[in-house]
C-alpha cells in the first residue's frame, strides 16, 4: 500500500514504485556504453539508492534552478550537497511527486573528457494526477569515475505550469 503525506503545499505526495522506460542513444564503443548505462539511471530515476551511490562522489553537489517547482513540490533544495542528499532526494523524494508512467527519452549524450551532457525529455503522471512532460539538459563533471557535479536545466516555467495549474502540452 502506497504512503501517503501532505506538503505545505497541499500536494498529497505518494511513495510508490515506479516504471521508467527510456530509448537508448547511440553510442561508439563498450566503455561509453557502460559509462552511459549508470548516468541513464541516474537521470531516469531507475537506479536504487545503492547504485546511484555508487556513481557520487562524497562532495557531490546538484545544482537545479533556483524555486523550480520539483523542489518547490517537494520541500526539497535546489541546490543538493553530498553524496546522501542526492541519493535521499532521487530515490526517495522524485518518486513522491512523478508517481506514474515515467519516461525518459534521450535525445543526445556528449561526452568530453570528465564532461558529459545529457539531453532528455521526461514525461510522468504526477501525484495529483496531471501530466507532466518537459525538456532537460544535465550537465555531469566527473572525477577519477564518479560524479563530482550535476547542473540541471530545464524549462522552470513550463514545468511551474505542469506541477501547480495552467497545464499546457
Amino acid at each position: 500500500m502506497p504512503r501517503a503525506s501532505k506538503s505545505r503545499h497541499g500536494w498529497r505526495l505518494y511513495e510508490l514504485e515506479t516504471t521508467f522506460q527510456y530509448t537508448r542513444p547511440n553510442l561508439r564503443d563498450d566503455a561509453q556504453i557502460g559509462q552511459a548505462t549508470d548516468l541513464r539511471l541516474i537521470v531516469s530515476g531507475r537506479a536504487d539508492a545503492d547504485r546511484i551511490a555508487a556513481v557520487f562522489t562524497e562532495d557531490a553537489e546538484w545544482l537545479a534552478p533556483p524555486g523550480n517547482a520539483t523542489a518547490v513540490a517537494l520541500e526539497a533544495p535546489s541546490h543538493m550537497v553530498g553524496k546522501k542528499a542526492i541519493v535521499r532526494f532521487l530515490a526517495e523524494d522524485f518518486p513522491r511527486l512523478f508517481v506514474a508512467d515515467v519516461a525518459v527519452t534521450f535525445h543526445g549524450f556528449h561526452a568530453d573528457g570528465e564532461g558529459v551532457i545529457v539531453e532528455e525529455t521526461m514525461t510522468a503522471t504526477l501525484a495529483n494526477g496531471n501530466h507532466y512532460a518537459n525538456d532537460y539538459c544535465f550537465v555531469f563533471e566527473l572525477q577519477d569515475g564518479l560524479i563530482r557535479q550535476v547542473r540541471e536545466y530545464m524549462d522552470t516555467a513550463r514545468g511551474q505550469r505542469m506541477i501547480f495549474g495552467d497545464v499546457q502540452q
